[in-house]
């Protein structure tokens, strides 16, 4: 058994990490703009950088795959890596910083928790579902790419006034709705106003019948 523990911890090591080194090359690294980035500056010394070691591994592991996103860090300690955390204007730990293809860096402010991290990196850093990024969309989108690719031009311009009136359709009913909720509020509230009136007038009646 302890040999088994042994060859994964080595197979491990051999392995490496999935998160990309910054202290000697940050703006090398991060110079290609059309990246996105997810960079951890840290202390090796604090308590929550260590806490969220393993699952900020396990984000970099799961996007490894990709050269369009990279998650990073700096340790700020290190010599070269003081001069990348006082550029970035880091003053505690951990001190997480994203960057979008094409935009500027951002403080991430949100929890630590892989499933956390993951879903910030899916809803907020990776592209969206576009014409420039089909694998991002789902497989109905897709398809409704595909469809709209073969149409004409005036076929799409139809298309695209019967999705507004769809739109505007959809608005009005919600005003509906929204109206006749707003109208039984309006009742009940009466109601319960009424009630409580009676009852609080009985209630003076029967405290004032045993003076």
């Amino acid at each position: 058994a302890m040999r088994g523990i042994l060859i994964l911890a080595l197979l491990s090591l051999a392995q490496g990490s999935s998160v990309v080194t910054l202290d000697d090359k940050f703006d090398s690294a991060t110079s290609d703009t059309s990246v996105a980035w997810f960079i951890k500056f840290y202390a090796p010394w604090c308590g929550h950088c260590n806490a969220m070691k393993e699952d900020w591994e396990k984000l970099a592991s799961q996007y490894s795959g990709t050269d369009t996103f990279k998650i990073g860090e700096v340790d700020c300690t290190s010599e070269a890596g003081k001069e990348i955390c006082q550029q970035q204007g880091v003053h505690g730990f951990p001190t997480l910083k994203y960057r979008q293809s094409g935009g500027l860096w951002n403080l991430y402010m949100s929890g630590r928790s892989h499933e956390q991290l993951a879903s910030f990196v899916e809803d907020e850093i990776l592209p969206k579902c576009s014409l420039d990024h089909k694998s991002r969309c789902s497989v109905q989108d897709r398809a409704f790419i595909e469809k709209i690719e073969k149409m004409s031009l005036d076929d799409r311009r139809a298309l695209e006034a019967e999705l507004n009136k769809d739109i505007e359709e959809a608005k009005n009913a919600h005003t509906l709705v929204a109206q006749e909720l707003e109208s039984k509020y309006r009742e009940s509230k009466e109601k319960a106003e009424r009630l409580s009136k009676k009852i609080k007038f009985e209630l003076s009646l029967l405290k004032n019948f045993g003076k």
